[in-house]
């Protein structure tokens, strides 16, 4: 660490003696109230438009000496306007710009709250509500795509959403684990999320490198609040029904104090999915104390105590026996009421300490540390030598007996015709455990001692991801002679994430019994490798236990990085780069039966040292017309999630692990017009040696096995465009469109390992998915909004989507030689054809309108929106979906196990109020 900030003293003296004599003027842009600079302004010098960066800056080489007309203009703020003359020599620093409020500000349309509240109430990925894309407010792409394009699911270019960085208050929060960050985190704190600082793509950020696919920080700082009052209501039909959100922010005061407080709560007993409802309460405090002009202090905490009942996919049989896309089999009927068995319970407090330290007025230090700790859990059901009770289980509907069409028949008509059958019946299975007499067998193998106990066969068991997290980063921003921004910083993140699971309900029976019904399928009469703590042989479990696995994934990463960025008349230059070390390992709590020697204790610590590189260059025709190129390559360290065969009972990694490598370059081209404003990019990127390991029940092998691929490479490529134009003062049209080309680019290997004993059953074996598409997002994205602002502060948009392109996500045991074997491609082509294709799915087409009005009565402001999703109720539009691991190797029929499909909502509505002094 001494070395980095060794080198980067280094820089920062090479830097600070160059000299370039230029024309140029250059300042800083702050909000008069807050203080804090106001990023992504449009500073209009004679007929020019330059950007302030995320600190407020912008700088602007004069292509002419003479009178230099300036003009700030932003919604809500009084137009700035100055007149000033340079000469041949001169450089001018106009210094901080102080831009204020509008008295009538608050009756402008505030669309960031449209916006926010769309992303957060209506887009979710594995019940997380998570935001679909990074973007900057001015770029015209990503500031419609953001929303717009969330229902299907869209990854800006492809990516998966871990190439994308998230920060809270400079401080990174993307799971070490995986690389994923979730919204559900803070949601519902919605007006003290709205300061924002994002790059899009391959830039780099005055905060960090950035991802291949961007990087976003939101700024928590009390100060940096808007200093207000705020309460809100809303009302949906969507994943819930009420929302109710209060705020306020003082605004900073003489003392140098201000702090910012929000509370909210969402509700919903039936969302838009029958059986599923919504209880969830967010909280948030900030405090900032400015000492001196140097030193500002700022501590933030904040959380959203989640329940939530889930909908799931399911197969197209199901859809249309009972004509329903939107069919949930979590749910049935316990006592006459609804009852989910899958509830995501969450509440994962975060506190976090931020020191602004200002050197001069043209560098800062800002260092930030933090933590995260509470709880993640997900229920289902569990069942112990009992027959499988989710409705839609295969066996349970009508094609389990094609070869019998009345009895398929009859057991179609019978879940059309009873809700009890095509739902989960509680009642059944407590009435179930409430009688069973299961045989507890000696562990010693001693038959005396076998005894009869009320064992439960059915349970809702609670599966925790709990994680304990610590980050800090600390970095230094300064300004070169006005046209030379150097960044660099250190980070440092180590979590530790507990799963484990919970005996959460007996549903009516005493005791449940901690053994695993798998081993005791295949081993039924070894007592001791079915036990899943060989401590506790038969150990009888009550409400609350801790049973099945214990462990702990261990995650560290350290982390140094720097970016320069150089502005010369007619070019900009950027080059970043990072240093990372990352390291995981396992701990196991519990000694497991079937692997008593390597399930105990800690593994192996996997260690690996990685990092990435950026350039990029803009060539600025004029003020208006700009072309940028911009590459990077990127290498990291396995994810942990994937790194290990089976991680709930044994300590064992998939072999060869090996650094993930992308590279990717944009091409793109930008207006910046008063009445245009668009940007066209082209994209490659190209990843390899990505790694898979997943677990499934196989048919074939009637039992568990680890699956872990290896050598998957993957190229994305493709074209984004948006536009906006001023139509006239009150009419204005957006655009934005992504047209791509995603696929697997290698044929990976796959090693198959079973979990009950280890054994390897095929090493290396090849996988043909070259050539598929990357699945379950549209690889052909259209939007069209066309807007009116009335003088009146009233605006209504309408908006037309069109997806094409999207691909259901593959079974990879259903492309190997064992799939295919004894399937001839000439004298069965169709079978064939179906069991090594890729299905994809339809077009969808849908529309959305928007209204908002703004009233003032003195100081007090009222805001009226609402918005109807999907005007055309397309219930039709299959937005992604998955083919079930489970595959008929024996008869080779891809019916039997048929994919699961994710349906975009039809007709959907919200209504907001809100009120503000």
């Amino acid at each position: 660490m001494k070395y980095f900030w060794f080198l980067s003293c280094l820089i920062y003296a090479f830097l600070n003696t160059s000299s370039l004599q230029a024309q140029s003027l250059s300042g800083k842009v702050l909000d008069d109230n807050s203080g804090n600079p106001i990023a992504n302004l449009e500073i209009k010098i004679n007929d020019n438009i330059v950007l302030t960066d995320p600190a407020g800056k912008f700088y602007y080489e004069a292509s002419s000496t003479g009178l230099q007309a300036i003009s700030i203009e932003s919604p809500g703020y009084n137009t700035y306007t100055l007149d000033v003359n340079i000469d041949q020599v001169e450089n001018i620093n106009l210094g901080i710009v102080f831009l204020s409020k509008k008295d009538d500000d608050s009756n402008s349309l505030d669309d960031s709250y449209l916006i926010d509240q769309r992303q957060l109430d209506n887009f979710e990925i594995d019940g997380q509500q998570v935001s679909s894309l990074l973007s900057a407010a001015w770029d015209p792409f990503g500031s419609l795509a953001d929303y717009n394009f969330s229902v299907t699911r869209f990854n800006p270019r492809g990516l998966a959403q871990n190439h994308s960085q998230i920060y809270l208050n400079n401080l990174p929060f993307n799971n070490l684990s995986d690389g994923r960050y979730f919204w559900s985190l803070w949601g519902g704190l919605n007006d003290v999320l709205r300061v924002r600082y994002s790059q899009f793509g391959l830039n780099s950020t005055d905060f960090s490198v950035g991802g291949m696919s961007g990087a976003l920080d939101i700024d928590m700082r009390a100060s940096s609040q808007r200093a207000q009052t705020r309460l809100t209501y809303s009302a949906s039909n969507r994943t819930y029904t009420s929302r109710a959100m209060l705020t306020h922010s003082s605004g900073l005061s003489q003392s140098g104090w201000s702090y910012s407080l929000s509370v909210s709560k969402r509700w919903g007993n039936a969302g838009y999915i029958e059986g599923t409802y919504y209880d969830a309460y967010s909280y948030f405090a900030s405090v900032d104390k400015k000492i001196n002009d140097n030193h500002t202090l700022n501590f933030v905490a904040f959380a959203a105590p989640t329940i939530r009942g889930r909908g799931s996919s399911s197969t197209r049989e199901m859809y249309e026996v009972l004509g329903d896309n939107f069919y949930n089999p979590n749910w049935g009927l316990q006592n006459g009421k609804i009852r989910n068995s899958r509830e995501y319970r969450t509440h994962q407090p975060v506190a976090m300490i931020r020191h602004d330290w200002k050197l001069n007025d043209n560098s800062v230090i800002t260092t930030t540390a933090g933590i995260q700790t509470g709880y993640f859990g997900s229920t289902r059901l569990d069942w112990l030598e009992a027959s499988d009770p989710r409705p839609d289980y295969y066996r349970n509907l009508p094609y389990a007996s094609s070869d019998n069409p009345v009895a398929s028949e009859a057991i179609a008509e019978e879940l059309r015709n009873n809700v009890l059958a095509r739902q989960i019946n509680f009642d059944e299975l407590i009435a179930i455990n409430r009688e069973r007499q299961y045989l507890v067998r000696d562990p010693n193998g001693i038959t005396e001692n076998n005894y009869l106990e009320n064992i439960s066969a059915y349970i809702i068991e609670e599966q925790r991801f709990d994680n304990r997290k610590i980050a800090l980063q600390s970095h230094l921003n300064h300004q070169f002679k006005d046209n030379i921004a150097f960044n660099a910083g250190v980070q440092f993140q180590y979590d530790r994430n507990h799963q484990y699971k919970i005996l959460d309900d007996l549903l009516g029976g005493s005791y449940y019994l901690d053994i695993d019904n798998f081993a005791l399928r295949d081993f039924p009469d070894d007592f001791s490798i079915i036990q899943n703590d060989i401590s506790r042989p038969n150990r009888l479990l009550q409400e609350g236990d801790v049973y099945g696995y214990d462990h702990y994934i261990h995650n560290q990463n350290a982390n140094i990085w720097s970016t320069v960025n150089l502005s010369l008349n007619k070019f900009d230059f950027t080059a970043s780069g990072s240093l990372q070390q990352t390291r995981f390992w396992r701990e196991g709590n519990v000694a497991n039966g079937k692997f008593p020697e390597t399930s105990l204790g800690e593994s192996e610590k996997s260690s690996f040292t990685h990092g990435q590189f950026k350039v990029g260059a803009t060539y600025k025709i004029n003020g208006r017309n700009y072309v940028y190129a911009n590459a990077g390559y990127l290498t990291r360290a396995p994810f942990s999630r994937f790194a290990f065969l089976s991680p709930r009972i044994r300590n064992a990694l998939v072999e060869d692990l090996t650094i993930e490598k992308t590279i990717g370059g944009e091409l793109g081209y930008v207006l910046r017009h008063p009445k245009v404003n668009a940007r066209l990019t082209g994209f490659y990127y190209r990843t390899t040696d990505g790694i898979n390991s997943i677990s499934f029940f196989h048919d074939e092998l009637r039992g568990f096995v680890n699956y872990s691929l290896t050598g998957i490479d993957n190229v994305n490529y493709g074209l984004e465009f948006g536009a906006d134009v001023k139509i006239s003062q009150v009419l204005s049209l957006r655009v934005a469109s992504a047209i791509g080309e995603y696929y697997w680019d290698s044929r990976p290997n796959v090693t198959i390992t079973q979990d009950n004993s280890g054994e390897v059953l095929t090493q290396d074996q090849t996988v043909y998915l070259k050539g598929f598409n990357l699945p379950s997002m549209p690889q052909v994205a259209h939007t069209a909004e066309i807007r009116y602002t009335s003088p009146k502060f009233w605006t209504v948009s309408l908006n037309a989507n069109y997806f094409d392109d999207i691909f259901v996500d593959p079974n990879p045991s259903r492309r190997t030689n064992n799939a295919i074997d004894g399937v001839s491609p000439t004298e069965d082509t169709d079978r064939y054809n179906e069991i090594l294709g890729q299905e994809k799915f339809d077009a969808g087409f849908t529309m959305d309108m928007f209204i908002s009005k703004s009233l003032k009565f003195g100081r007090h402001y009222i805001r009226m929106s609402a918005g109807i999703n999907n005007i055309l109720d397309n219930t039709d539009f299959v937005t992604g979906g998955f083919e079930q691991l489970r595959f008929d190797f024996e008869g080779k029929d891809p019916e039997r196990f048929t994919p699961r499909y994710f349906y975009a909502f039809g007709r959907t509505y919200f209504i907001g109020i809100s009120y503000s002094l």
